[in-house]
């Protein structure tokens, strides 16, 4: 499956939504000098009849954090230290009705470089 990223919106601080399609893993180079990223990741509305997943973000390959998106809980909003990081991976996991609309959109995804 293929990411995509939304050009068609104004962005805030040019932070396009990226759209993850369904199980999958996709991996960033982060650039030298970042300190922090944060971004919101969102079940969208479509996807929240099955849709049931793992998001998984690693830092380096050391997982950072894991949170399960469903009709209940639909977003998360990660905030994570990456001072001297070089790659972030996220990983969308099948949750308890398989990969049944399991998609994400990753909404403002922005990093922090220098201080």
């Amino acid at each position: 499956r293929a990411l995509t990223i939304n050009n068609t919106s104004t962005a805030a601080l040019g932070a396009r939504d990226i759209s993850m399609p369904g199980p999958m893993t996709a991996t960033w180079p982060i650039p030298r000098g970042s300190t922090r990223l944060a971004f919101t990741a969102e079940l969208p509305i479509e996807a929240r009849a099955w849709g049931n997943l793992e998001l998984i973000i690693l830092v380096d390959g050391s997982e950072r954090q894991r949170h399960t998106l469903s009709a209940q809980s639909p977003e998360a909003h990660v905030r994570l230290d990456i001072e001297n990081a070089r790659d972030l991976t996220i990983t969308l996991d099948e949750g308890d009705f398989g990969p049944v609309q399991d998609r994400v959109t990753i909404r403002e995804a922005v990093l922090l470089i220098g201080r």
